[in-house]
């Protein structure tokens, strides 16, 4: 089965993107990303008390100085178990493992106005990225998804 094509080219490459560490401006309380979940998270006191407990760290991006995206993201794990018909985990699995490590994207969110250029997907390689210049062991990159 060929893989699904997006309906959506991507039209914004991650050098027009600026990613930086969460920080409270004006210009969080104007997004919006359709899900009012999401925005909340960002535009109140949520996301400071989430970075004050260490449950994760949130990123701001920025395209010619408008916030168009934020994301979430922490360490977290994959419980063995789960991974026992996976082929690419089967040396993993003689190891007496509990759980595997991973990098888990906890929220990810492109304000209305910007969607549908593929900043997400661009988003996604980022992190990709993120979790494999880190110092520690990662084996699986997880999205904690809602509808």
């Amino acid at each position: 089965m060929a893989p699904r094509s997006f309906e959506h080219p991507v039209s914004i490459s991650l050098e027009e993107l600026r990613v930086e560490p969460f920080r409270e401006t004006h210009d969080v309380k104007g997004f919006d990303c359709g899900n009012g979940d999401l925005n909340d998270f960002l535009c109140t006191s949520e996301v400071s008390k989430y970075e004050k407990l260490g449950l994760g760290t949130t990123y701001l991006v920025h395209r010619w100085g408008n916030l168009v995206a934020y994301f979430t993201v922490s360490s977290d794990s994959m419980r063995v178990e789960y991974l026992k018909t996976a082929k690419s985990f089967s040396e993993v699995r003689e190891l007496r493992l509990e759980a595997i490590p991973g990098f888990k994207i906890g929220r990810l969110a492109v304000d209305t106005r910007h969607q549908k250029r593929g900043i997400g997907r661009t988003l996604i390689k980022c992190i990709a990225g993120m979790a494999l210049e880190g110092k520690v062991g990662v084996r699986v990159l997880m999205v904690q998804a809602k509808p």
